[in-house]
């Protein structure tokens, strides 16, 4: 069991390394060749933090979603991108054409998450974790073709979801169980909050900050926000694997799991309105380590261990 992680941990950590290339690459073309960057990054924040509850209830679950679930999951992200755009149409640009790309976006990452899901289950944790890689290539390759950011954005996240689909054809009858557990909504929402606590708390952050006016050493806030986005997602790499194949750990782990997430959540989110300079630093780091010890909570509650 031991070396079986080991080897999804490392085969995980070099996707994301890949991944994490190209995507310096890609920030780079959108910040110094196109003038919709701010466009973009603030869809895909919103995108991001309206579809979050439903891939991480997909993606870090210990079990495949339903086919009902998955339904319901699609249509809350594409419920809250709508309520958006009704509350903050700014974030969107006043765009009708952008609400319904970022639904498209949304749709699409969903399922992107299930097909993952299915491929790291089954120990192929590389090209599960490939998917974003494969984003920002397409990506890239779009800008440098002269495509305008906004459409090359959904373009390349439909060459993605295309692309795990496609490695994934042989286990298709395995994106969904076929035995739902009883449904108890306590246990839902229970679960729903806190698998998603530390990336809600890191998109909110982010989308608060995107368009913040103050330079961090000479460097936009969109740029500074976007390295403690690398430095989130640096840590949430694990996140898959611990939820699909949790190791021993000591039982102290378990028994406090669950203050340390909401300690750690708070004090991220304390130390950035104290110093937004620090927070930079501290709240990626906070939140991402949150988000693991609610996953040992969880897995240790079997009664939260529900489908619908």
């Amino acid at each position: 069991m031991t070396l079986q992680y080991s080897k999804l941990v490392k085969a995980t950590y070099a996707a994301a390394l890949v991944s994490f290339l190209v995507g310096i690459i890609r920030d780079y073309s959108i910040l110094n060749y196109s003038s919709s960057s701010l466009e973009y990054y603030d869809l895909f924040y919103v995108g991001g933090l309206c579809s979050i509850i439903a891939v991480n209830m997909v993606i870090l679950n210990s079990q495949p979603p339903t086919i009902r679930s998955w339904f319901l999951y699609t249509i809350l992200s594409l419920s809250l991108l709508v309520i958006g755009w009704f509350y903050q149409p700014n974030l969107y640009h006043d765009s009708l054409a952008n609400l319904a790309i970022a639904g498209f976006v949304v749709t699409l990452w969903i399922l992107g998450a299930i097909a993952s899901r299915a491929q790291i289950t089954k120990g192929f944790a590389f090209t599960a974790r490939l998917r974003d890689g494969i984003f920002s290539v397409a990506i890239t390759l779009l800008i440098i073709l002269g495509v305008s950011l906004i459409p090359a954005f959904a373009f390349s996240v439909l060459a993605s979801t295309l692309w795990i689909l496609w490695i994934t054809r042989v286990r298709w009858n395995e994106f969904f169980t076929k035995n739902p557990r009883q449904h108890l909504w306590l246990s839902f929402l229970t679960k729903a909050i806190l698998l998603n606590l530390g990336t809600v708390a890191m998109l909110l952050w982010a989308l608060y900050f995107n368009s913040s006016e103050e330079l961090w050493g000479g460097y936009s806030s969109t740029a500074i926000v976007r390295i403690s986005m690398y430095a989130f997602q640096a840590i949430s790499i694990g996140w898959v694997v611990a939820s699909t194949h949790m190791p021993n750990l000591p039982m102290g782990y378990k028994r406090y799991s669950l203050s340390l997430t909401v300690a750690l959540v708070t004090f991220g989110i304390l130390v950035s309105w104290i110093s937004l300079g620090a927070g930079f630093i501290v709240m990626p780091i906070a939140v991402g380590s949150a988000q693991y010890f609610a996953i040992i909570y969880l897995h240790n509650k079997i009664s939260l261990e529900i489908q619908i």
